[in-house]
């Protein structure tokens, strides 16, 4: 429930959020009585008769709405690939109430979004769609067939190749590919890492950089705890994970 707030005139005042307007940008109703407890029950007793129920929202106002509500739990990318699906993806489904939505509907929809696009991509997209259902409108499952993922044949690098891929790299990126090759962690993991990650012989991976929808990098920590672990320090990264004098830092990544 909205909380109230007070004004230096003395009364209390509380805002409802009231959806968004054309632009996406959101609005609210304002409610204004002398006492907070006053505020806050005209707020509510106005949410009660325009709470809008889940089923009639729209497939695109419950996309915004599922994102909106886990922006806190998501990762930056996360919300920045999961806004941008919602405004290029769903097509005829966008302005179709979640009670009007059927199988079928979305059974066209993907068949239609798998004639140009990837397996994957459609995937994500139904993905998405599947669990903002999920979580406003459980009572209404999916039953629709996706196209089957082709796995690709990775080329995987001998140790000759790597050798000779360390030996002719810049020195300032050798020790990213040293302790890529040789540990395992991605180059956002390394790139996260300071000296207090490197003890007894362990490196400790609890964090990365993302990308957020700003473009800006920033650290989180991992999605999973299965992200955070230890890694044995092999005896060809030991040069690159030992602190000299004074440093704080592992060489720039």
């Amino acid at each position: 429930m909205p909380t109230a707030h007070k004004l230096p005139s003395g009364s209390w005042r509380v805002q409802a959020y009231a959806g968004k307007d054309d632009s996406g940008k959101r609005k609210y109703e304002s409610f204004t009585a002398p006492t907070k407890k006053e505020a806050e029950y005209l707020a509510a007793q106005w949410q009660l008769r325009h709470s809008v129920r889940p089923e009639d929202l729209s497939v695109a106002e419950a996309l915004t709405r599922y994102i909106d509500h886990n922006a806190a739990v998501f990762s930056p990318a996360t919300v920045a690939k999961y806004r941008s699906m919602a405004r290029t993806h769903y097509g005829p489904l966008r302005q179709l109430p979640l009670r009007r939505l059927t199988s079928d509907a979305v059974q066209s929809y993907v068949n239609q979004l798998a004639r140009k696009a990837s397996p994957k991509m459609v995937s994500c997209v139904y993905g998405l769609l599947t669990a903002t259902l999920a979580q406003l409108a459980p009572d209404m499952p999916l039953h629709v067939r996706l196209p089957r993922r082709v796995p690709h044949e990775l080329t995987i690098p001998t140790p000759e190749d790597v050798a000779l891929l360390i030996a002719e790299a810049d020195e300032s990126f050798r020790p990213v590919l040293v302790i890529a090759s040789s540990m395992g962690p991605r180059r956002a993991e390394i790139s996260a890492l300071t000296w207090s990650d490197v003890r007894d012989g362990f490196l400790r991976i609890n964090k990365a950089y993302t990308k957020g929808p700003d473009g800006v990098l920033h650290l989180r920590a991992p999605k999973t705890n299965a992200g955070i672990r230890s890694l044995p320090i092999p005896p060809i990264a030991a040069p690159y994970l030992t602190p000299p004098a004074g440093a704080d830092r592992p060489p720039d990544a």
